[in-house]
Parts: C-alpha cells; sequence; structure tokens
C-alpha cells in the first residue's frame, strides 16, 4: 500500500513538474517576442506558422515594400523584407 501511494506521488509530481515546464506558443508570442528578432530565432521558439501572407506596405518615398505576416492560429506576426520581426498585427 505504501509503495503504491509513493509511486503515484512521484508519478503526479513528475507531471506537474512537466507541465509546468513547457509553454505554450500563446505564451512564448506574448511575452518572449521582440522587436528586432530575426525570422529564424522566431521559428525556433515557436515553430513554423500555420500559413503565411503578404502586404503591401507603402513607405513615400521608398516605395513599397512587402510585409510578409505568419499566421499562428489568431495571431499574426509581421516581419518585414529583411526577415525582422516588427510585432504583432
Amino acid at each position: 500500500m505504501k509503495l503504491t501511494v509513493k509511486i503515484l506521488f512521484i508519478l503526479v509530481f513528475n507531471m506537474l513538474l512537466l507541465s509546468c515546464e513547457s509553454k505554450s506558443r500563446q505564451d512564448i508570442i506574448n511575452n518572449e517576442l521582440a522587436y528586432p528578432m530575426s525570422i529564424q530565432t522566431v521559428l525556433s521558439k515557436i515553430g513554423q506558422p500555420d500559413s503565411i501572407t503578404t502586404e503591401n506596405h507603402d513607405t513615400g518615398v521608398f516605395g513599397v515594400r512587402v510585409n510578409k505576416i505568419y499566421h499562428y492560429g489568431s495571431n499574426q506576426l509581421v516581419f518585414s523584407p529583411h526577415n525582422i520581426y516588427m510585432g504583432k498585427k
């Protein structure tokens, strides 16, 4: 009986420990991404996006730039033409 209780306690403790260590994609997007971060760094932290779209951004004198928008669920992350994280849309 005591051995069963000890094993059960160890299993529950390990499950709680693992759940505390893993961060959700949403937590990383909200707390760990910052400008200027390269696209490679962002992808290594949160993985591949669900989809990618582009958006034309008129800069006036400098012409039109094409920003990439990476979609992660309801989050839209904007990257510059030079693959630098610009923030959430």
